[in-house]
């Protein structure tokens, strides 16, 4: 009976325990010029890392979701592996990566699902009512309806 080797044995149990999540921004962004490097090296067609960094860029990593750096490194980790994960599946069915519209709907996602805004729905609905009586119609959005001078 032949048996692997030990090297594979090893590298598939000790890679968890070498890789350590990033802690502060500056290990986010070592972290992001490093994927990008291999990325460009393996595939230097694949344009994810340019997509993930121009929606970090324009959000300018997290600081407009929330100031704490803590809670900006976590939204980054969730955002780049969402990006990643969906983009690996991509590469399975032989498809192209997410475009920078889809990941930055993956981004805003993810914003929401971090930091949720209770009061987000009332707001909105009073923004609706508040259009509506502006207004005078009573016709909602389009304008159309009773009434109206």
């Amino acid at each position: 009976m032949v048996s692997s080797p030990d090297f594979v044995k090893a590298s598939t149990s000790d890679r968890r325990d070498d890789y350590e999540e990033p802690k502060a921004m500056w290990q986010v962004h070592e972290a992001l010029y490093n994927y990008d490097v291999l990325m460009h090296s393996l595939w230097p067609t694949n344009y994810a890392p340019l997509v993930i960094r121009h929606v970090l860029v324009e959000q300018r990593y997290g600081e407009l979701a929330c100031s704490a750096e803590k809670d900006r490194v976590k939204l980054i980790s969730r955002f780049f592996n969402a990006i990643t994960k969906e983009n690996s599946g991509r590469a399975t069915r032989r498809q192209e990566p997410m475009s920078f519209d889809l990941a930055k709907k993956k981004w805003d996602r993810i914003v929401c699902a971090s930091f949720p805004r209770p009061l987000a729905g009332a707001l909105g609905a009073n923004r609706k009512d508040h259009s509506v009586h502006e207004s005078g119609r009573g016709g909602g959005v389009s304008g159309r309806g009773g009434g109206g001078g």
